[in-house]
């Protein structure tokens, strides 16, 4: 574990919620030692998870005077049941409290958010890249983005192996309306004191409207590429060569009206669970009524996405 320090906190998801942004909050705390890799994915990805515990704890150098709570966000951690071990794993860790935080959004927006970048990465899963696949909306609406949405059925997965008490539902859209609230809330749950950070932002809204010529896709996965990048530019000025050298994701990201119909209907009974169960209300939060969807309202090739306990899960 990290030396001295007895907590980690892993931002699990969801995907295209605001983990980012979370992350970057939280990593301005003095009391919080943030992960070297932002997202290492290391209890979803098979391969990363091969290189074994130590490679995990080394991603942390924590000051044992001044860190409390190591910290990383990966959003691989809650896309089961695609990648469906990580609570198994997360529990081996040796001489450790794992608290976890799990950012919802409106769940069609996000599905959305997660289409655009799927098809500016050309992967929806862990680094499981899909040069030729198309995941724009047109190819039709993914399996795996509507059981990303399944918030409830994602945070079963959790408070089935872990105390309820250390995993912590938030609401995106509540973070980007009051973020300091939210901050506060967070810091409450990790026993941290409360701070204010720098500033504000919202990190990568923009950059999924963006995908990279395939030079500078190839570029960004060699380590040396990167390091020597981050060595002689600057965060700014990178983030305005990617601009200029991007050019707009084709394909089609926004969902129709009778897509947005047949995803709710799937979504309702988790949707009703996660205000019976998790004390998120889809009203309040997104204007979302779970008492008027129903599955079977859906495509039948689809009803079974609303299946509480789905095949190997």
């Amino acid at each position: 574990m990290p030396q001295n320090i007895g907590t980690i906190c892993l931002v699990i998801g969801a995907m295209k919620a605001g983990t980012t942004s979370l992350y970057h909050y939280l990593s301005q705390h003095p009391q919080v030692a943030p992960s070297s890799i932002k997202e290492p994915a290391f209890f979803a990805d098979d391969a990363v998870w091969n290189r074994g515990v130590d490679w995990y704890m080394a991603l942390w150098d924590p000051d044992p005077h001044q860190h409390r709570v190591a910290l990383e966000a990966s959003t691989d951690y809650t896309k089961r049941p695609f990648l469906p071990l990580v609570p198994e794993r997360i529990a081996t860790l040796p001489g450790v409290r794992v608290r976890f935080i799990y950012l919802m959004r409106h769940p069609l927006r996000r599905l959305e958010s997660q289409a655009r970048h799927a098809a500016r990465v050309g992967a929806e899963l862990a680094h499981m890249i899909e040069p030729t696949r198309d995941f724009s909306l047109d190819a039709g609406v993914s399996e795996r983005g509507i059981m990303t949405s399944r918030y409830a059925y994602q945070l079963d997965a959790f408070t089935a192996r872990f105390p309820a008490a250390d995993v912590l539902p938030l609401v995106f859209e509540d973070m980007k309306a009051a973020p300091q609230a939210t901050l506060d809330r967070v810091c409450d749950f990790l026993g941290l004191d409360r701070f204010e950070p720098a500033a504000f932002a919202t990190h990568n809204s923009a950059a999924d409207r963006k995908q990279p010529p395939p030079v500078w896709a190839q570029l960004a996965r060699v380590p040396a590429a990167r390091a020597l990048a981050a060595r002689v530019t600057s965060s700014a000025f990178r983030k305005r060569l990617r601009r200029r050298l991007g050019h707009e994701v084709p394909g089609r990201f926004q969902l129709t009206a009778e897509e947005e119909a047949t995803v709710l209907n799937i979504l309702g009974p988790d949707l009703g669970r996660l205000r019976d169960n998790y004390g998120i209300d889809p009203r309040r939060a997104w204007g979302i009524d779970p008492d008027g969807l129903d599955p079977a309202r859906a495509p039948r090739g689809l009803r079974h996405l609303a299946d509480q306990d789905l095949p190997g899960t």
